[in-house]
């Protein structure tokens, strides 16, 4: 495609969409509270289904409705001086949102998936019961595509495995093999840089935040 007819389209996309939006307005997801939210034996179900990885999540602060000196409180807080230690934790984000935009607020539940069967799990889950899905790694997301209150978190952060290429050769590609590396969903910056780097004495392109999700960057 020629430049000039690249930056055409994309000057009359926010169009397209107003368009799309005024025709198609979102639908509202079943929340916490209605009618249609799952009983706790479909949750049971779903919690038997991934293995045990289905978590209750609560909001990352609610200790400190007892107070700021409270031990909940404290550990908590703590966490925000240790971006590793937030992007273990489900029901934190690394920002607490934009002004008039979204806050950053925890799922109902999080389903730790270590396995594809997990997320298939957990998306299935979420379209028969027509609930919210969002999906996190690190945690990063500044526009807060992995934070959404009530929903269904399909949480990626134990999917980090790192496998080195030696010789890759893309699916239907004629080219030479090349090394590279295959990354888990919920690998971290540092992860690859290890694994890369200072184990293989190779280079990899990423960022310099390296509790930075490797797929939320990409």
């Amino acid at each position: 495609m020629k430049r000039r007819s690249l930056l055409k389209t994309a000057a009359a996309l926010p169009f397209a969409l107003t368009g799309l939006s005024m025709a198609a307005p979102l639908r509202r997801r079943v929340r916490p509270g209605d009618a249609g939210w799952p009983s706790a034996d479909a949750w049971d179900g779903l919690q038997r289904s991934v293995g045990g990885r289905l978590v209750k999540l609560d909001a990352p602060f609610a200790g400190c409705a007892a107070g700021s000196d409270s031990p909940a409180c404290t550990a908590a807080l703590a966490r925000l001086h240790n971006g590793f230690d937030m992007g273990d934790q489900p029901n934190f984000t690394h920002t607490s949102g934009w002004l008039d935009a979204w806050s950053s607020q925890p799922s109902a539940y999080a389903v730790a998936a270590t396995t594809t069967a997990d997320v298939v799990a957990a998306v299935n889950f979420a379209r028969t019961h027509d609930l919210r899905l969002v999906v996190k790694g690190g945690g990063h997301s500044y526009q807060g595509t992995s934070s959404a209150p009530g929903s269904l978190l399909v949480w990626t952060r134990h999917m980090n495995d790192v496998r080195l290429e030696p010789d890759f050769v893309a699916r239907n590609c004629g080219t030479a093999p090349q090394p590279a590396v295959t990354l888990g969903a919920g690998a971290m910056w540092i992860d690859a840089y290890d694994a890369v780097t200072t184990r293989a004495g190779r280079y990899v392109q990423g960022g310099g935040c390296t509790s930075v999700g490797v797929a939320g960057l990409v």
